[in-house]
Order: structure tokens, then C-alpha cells, then sequence
């Protein structure tokens, strides 16, 4: 019996299963029900959304290396190697990135009517970039930020004159209401 260890917290992997059942084996389920049959095929595995069963004759012309290459985003380079057995695949297979598993990760056995044909690395981003050149690029090279500006006297004479006569209006206010 196979089984495939999956690390914890993986990402970027994408695992190709090839589904041996008879043609019909998968017609009129939801893709749920899919998902559930093969991650009970995967010795229990919980699997998310992102792993898909299809049939590799839904993919017509583009094919299961087309797939994996536009759809899934592997190189051409990783799938050189065994792009023969992919094209040779027909009936059904699974494609589950690591996405599919659960974080914790874990040996699953592998049922035998599911067969691991390879595991192929997503395309990374290139964070590479050349360096900032323009003078407005270095460190603290824009122009400081203004302060604010301190409140002049008169102005501070002012707010001070307006609660004075706030005040007192209250108190004149306050007074005529208590002699009414």
C-alpha cells in the first residue's frame, strides 16, 4: 500500500492522483461527493474546495499538461519529465494542491484504486528587482512635513476674551432668571 506524507502548513505543491474505477464510476455526482469519495480514497484525508476529480476528456484540446500548466501554474519545466505519462492518463484523475489538505498535515494511505502519478512545484512570484535609482527613491529625501505652528498672542488673548464673555452672559443670564 502507497501512502503520501503531506508537511504541516505546506503550500505550493500540486499532487496528480490517477483514478482507477470504471467510466461511469463518477457521473451525476457533485463535485462535493468527489471530494469526499477521494479524500476517503486518500485514507481519510479532509479536503478542501481546491481539490478537483474530473475526467481528463473535459479538458479537450488543452489537455491534463495544458491544465496543470495554464490552470495550475506549474512550469514547463517540472512537467517535461513526465509528460508523457500525463497525456497518456484517460478516465478520471485528481489534481489537489496543498491548499486541499489541512494544515496539520499527515501520512495519508492511498487507497488501490488511486495512484500517485507526480507532485510538481507551483511557479513562485519573483520578488527580484533592480535597485531605485532616482534621488526622490533615497531615504528621507522628501521635503519635511510642516509642524504646527504655535498659536500667537493675540490669538490666544482672543479665545481668552471670548470665554470671559461667555461666562459672563451665563451669569447675567443665570442672575436675571433668579431676581425674576
Amino acid at each position: 500500500m502507497s501512502s503520501v506524507t503531506v508537511k504541516p502548513a505546506e503550500s505550493g505543491l500540486i499532487r496528480v492522483f490517477a483514478i482507477s474505477v470504471p467510466p461511469n464510476e463518477f457521473l451525476g455526482r457533485s463535485a462535493e461527493e468527489n471530494r469526499a469519495w477521494l479524500g476517503m480514497a486518500l485514507g481519510g484525508a479532509a479536503l478542501g474546495e481546491t481539490a478537483e476529480v474530473f475526467a481528463v476528456s473535459e479538458l479537450e484540446e488543452l489537455g491534463l499538461v495544458g491544465y496543470l500548466r495554464d490552470g495550475q501554474g506549474v512550469p514547463e519545466e517540472a512537467l517535461a519529465a513526465d509528460r508523457a505519462k500525463l497525456s497518456a492518463l484517460s478516465g478520471w484523475v485528481a489534481v489537489v494542491p496543498s491548499s486541499a489538505f489541512s494544515d496539520e498535515g499527515g501520512t495519508y494511505d492511498l487507497a488501490p484504486e488511486v495512484t500517485l502519478i507526480g507532485t510538481y512545484a507551483e511557479d513562485g512570484v519573483d520578488w527580484t528587482g533592480e535597485a531605485l535609482a532616482a534621488q526622490s527613491a533615497a531615504p528621507f529625501s522628501s521635503a519635511p512635513l510642516p509642524g504646527k505652528k504655535a498659536k500667537s498672542d493675540a490669538r490666544i488673548g482672543g479665545m481668552v476674551a471670548t470665554a470671559v464673555l461667555l461666562f459672563l452672559a451665563a451669569f447675567v443670564v443665570v442672575f436675571i432668571w433668579l431676581a425674576g
